[in-house]
């Protein structure tokens, strides 16, 4: 007989992955997450989709990742009583009012005056925004 070995999972599963798992031959244990971790977990999803997203080798393997972000981000919707076709709305409101990713536009810096009205937003974020002296 085989040794069976243990690997901890300790992320959210997709409702049928358990039964899936079981079906072929597998033990898994889980639990239904209270609200407060569910959010949390679900957001620990979403960026390890966009993470794997990112990292996808392929077409098709981008494709899949990309389908599975979009679910944590119906999952997120859902959550906080929100509609995914709001969602995409307001994203493509945003896209005709300051346009899309499309172009490939990189911004390595910005000058603002202190005066400036956007000034606050950029010096009160230095981890995202260093200045650079």
């Amino acid at each position: 007989m085989n040794k069976i070995h243990r690997f901890q999972l300790d992320k959210l599963l997709r409702a049928n992955a358990a039964a899936n798992m079981r079906q072929s031959g597998m033990e898994v244990r889980e639990r239904v997450l209270e609200r407060e971790e569910y959010i949390k977990r679900l957001k620990d999803k979403l960026l390890e989709e966009a993470r794997e997203a990112v990292e996808a080798s392929s077409q098709e393997h981008s494709v899949e990742e990309l389908a599975d972000v979009i679910e944590a981000i119906r999952a997120m919707a859902l959550i906080y009583n929100m509609d995914l076709a709001d969602i995409l709305k307001l994203a493509e409101e945003k896209r005709v009012e300051k346009g899309g990713y499309e172009a490939g536009i990189y911004g390595e810096y910005v000058e603002v005056s202190e005066d400036h009205p956007r000034f606050q937003h950029y010096n009160s974020q230095p981890e995202k925004y260093p200045e650079i002296k």
